[in-house]
């Protein structure tokens, strides 16, 4: 979501990653055909947004010499920890220290708009597991 180039990610990851080494990625994609409304956490404007398809993701990778090892979709785990968080801060208020400084004052509609699009299916975040392959010899 953060980065423009998933290509040069994997590439530059192959290229320091030992053969058979493991690379995890966890990052919100894009599920559905739209973009969710801004700021979000990542991004103030869409031009600042590089979400992609998790099958974009497993393209940059195979494309590096990754194979992929598992896939799993944590929208389910996205919403509860945001329902969670909705309830904790009603309860307690917002805390003190927390991503809210670092996401400025606008926090709180970043983080609607990013829950809104994962219950919307719009984005969810996603976990994939690769595997670089071995030297060819």
């Amino acid at each position: 979501m953060n980065l423009p180039d998933k290509a040069t990610l994997f590439t530059e990851t192959a290229r320091v990653l030992r053969p058979e080494g493991i690379f995890t990625v966890y990052d919100v994609m894009s599920i559905g055909e739209d973009h969710p409304n801004v700021p979000v956490p990542w991004a103030s404007t869409k031009a600042g947004s590089f979400l992609e398809p998790p099958q974009n993701y497993c393209a940059a990778a195979e494309a590096a010499g990754f194979v992929l090892l598992a896939e799993r979709a944590r929208v389910e785990f996205a919403l509860e920890f945001f329902e969670n968080l909705k309830v904790d801060i009603g309860k307690n208020g917002p805390s003190q220290v927390g991503l809210h400084l670092v996401m400025g004052p606008d926090a709180p509609t970043k983080i609607k708009n990013m829950f809104d699009a994962i219950k919307d299916g719009w984005i969810g975040p996603v976990e994939m597991v690769f595997k670089k392959a071995s030297y060819k010899i």
